[in-house]
């Protein structure tokens, strides 16, 4: 009975997941479990059995390991009490430490007499890691937070001053300066809220890209001309060039992608001094079975920073940057590169930097692109053009029900000649479509409304048997931006999606194309 006791007992021993040791009094081996042999490399237990724990350990353990633990050791027996630490000890002296809980516990007989040690030790080493990422990760979104106070009022700042300025200026061209700066701080504002967004679409996994047919040409024309008077301001030399062997028509996110290329050229105008140098290059690297590989360098002769591996990858990790510095000398959200890194491995693309501190820095993403199906796609409104007249003789029908946005769509349709009928919610919507549904064009229906949603409104009209009621135009006009959103706007019998706030290029063309198709 009492070697079947003794088996169960070491059965237990042995099914443990952390090392145990055993000593006499004096650090003679008594028990040593499997596991701490297997990762000593020893085979048999009686080649340390009854030995000292310290010449035991020598051949198998790093010196100052083994002083730690004799360190241990002794300090349970000086202090006579459980001793509980952590230390990093590097077994077979690699250059590879783990990270270990010891506990050391002195074991007395029935009699109270001291009988001998036991040592536990437990490899803590990803649990460890576990909690510092966690750490580091929280006081980086504590910094993040605490620097979006400052990033978000500085343009709300100008907005109100600016606002206050022009409502007491007599002077033309002063009111024209301040709804400049309104303008643009307010684009800036919009930034920021969308990197929040974008963020926090991607952290909850709901961020999804929307493949579609494009102009390339048009796409890099037009992200140069938006950002080409920044580099005005600060009298830097922007020089692009694109590959005219690159498709004149591809498939992928065209605002996605877009809004990479726009990220890293707004990095290079932030970190360029004035009088410095910024180039854009897109060249075609391969084409193999209409597949595009298309390469996109952003290089530029700014600050540059001393990259070490670990600080390339810091670069495009979420509410950081390679020098928590940066943010206060330069401002930024810190979510810029992790966004844009999300949004190329989406594409099944790759992003990475070189860079050196005093010489600047260099960004590229290599995206593919399937060739388009047709040489051309559709001609859109040119961001430029004049809108005068452009909708003479149409008549939209506008559904909203906060009183400014209505002005706003009014102030901004106004000039295309259309004729536009507005009404305050989704029944209202309907009743009036019932009423002349052979006289409306197009409909502009916003999603949340009192009395009747716009989904609502869609699904009614689209399910009654008024004359145009299956054919007209529905563009969604909703500040719910979520790719869920716009599916249900489409699920319900919309025909387009447009996100708030009102973007006039995107508003226009997309009226503009389904008046032509209608």
């Amino acid at each position: 009975m009492v070697n079947e006791w003794q088996a169960y007992n070491e059965l237990i021993l042995e099914s443990l997941d952390n090392i145990l040791i055993l000593t006499d009094f004096e650090g003679h081996f008594m028990y040593a479990s499997q596991m701490f042999l297997r990762i000593i490399g020893v085979s048999n237990y009686g080649m340390i059995a009854g030995k000292h724990y310290k010449s035991a350990l020598a051949p198998y353990i790093s010196s100052r390991s083994a002083d730690s633990i004799s360190d241990f050791m002794e300090e349970s027996i000086r202090q006579n009490k459980p001793v509980t630490k952590q230390e990093l000890i590097d077994f077979h002296n690699k250059g590879n430490p783990r990270l270990y809980s010891i506990k050391v516990t002195h074991l007395r007989d029935k009699q109270k007499n001291k009988a001998g040690i036991m040592a536990q030790l437990t490899d803590v080493t990803e649990i460890q890691t576990a909690i510092d990422d966690a750490n580091r990760a929280n006081r980086a979104k504590s910094d993040f937070l605490a620097n979006m106070s400052h990033e978000i009022r500085t343009p709300l700042n100008a907005v109100i001053g600016m606002s206050a300025i022009a409502r007491g200026a007599r002077e033309l061209s002063k009111i024209h300066y301040c709804m400049d700066k309104i303008e643009e701080s307010s684009a800036h504002l919009l930034g920021l809220i969308n990197d929040i967004l974008d963020m926090s679409k991607i952290e909850a996994e709901r961020f999804e890209l929307s493949f579609a047919e494009f102009n390339f040409e048009k796409m890099i024309l037009r992200i140069v001309d938006m950002v080409r008077f920044k580099f005005e301001e600060k009298w830097i030399t922007f020089d692009a060039y694109c590959d005219p062997s690159v498709p004149y028509s591809v498939v992928c996110d065209e605002q996605r992608l877009s809004q990479v290329i726009m990220n890293l050229l707004s990095n290079a105008v932030k970190f360029t001094p004035e009088g410095g140098l910024v180039t854009l290059r897109v060249t075609l690297e391969s084409n193999e079975d209409g597949v595009n590989t298309i390469l996109f360098s952003v290089k530029d002769s700014g600050i540059g920073i001393d990259l070490p591996p670990e600080q390339k990858n810091r670069l495009f990790m979420p509410f950081s940057q390679a020098d928590n510095s940066i943010s206060r000398r330069f401002g930024g959200t810190g979510l810029g590169l992790a966004i844009s890194k999300n949004i190329v491995n989406l594409m099944g693309g790759e992003i990475g930097v070189e860079s050196e501190e005093g010489k600047g820095s260099s960004f590229y993403i290599i995206v593919k692109m399937k060739l388009a199906k047709k040489n051309e796609t559709e001609e859109e409104l040119s961001d430029n053009d004049d809108y005068t007249g452009i909708f003479n003789n149409r008549r939209i029908l506008l559904a909203e029900d906060t009183a400014i946005n209505r002005e706003v769509v009014i102030a901004l349709l106004e000039p295309t000649g259309a004729e536009l009928e507005t009404v305050a919610n989704g029944l209202e919507a309907f009743n009036t479509f019932e009423q002349n549904s052979g006289n409306y064009d197009l409909i502009l229906m916003d999603i949340h409304m009192p009395k009747m949603d716009g989904y609502e409104a869609t699904r009614k009209i689209r399910a009654s048997s008024l004359p145009n009621s299956k054919t007209i135009p529905i563009i969604a006009l909703t500040a719910n931006t979520f790719m869920e959103d716009i599916d249900r706007c489409l699920e319900v019998g919309m025909n387009d999606h447009l996100g708030k706030p009102v973007m006039v290029d995107k508003m226009m063309n997309a009226i503009n194309r389904h008046l032509r198709q209608a």
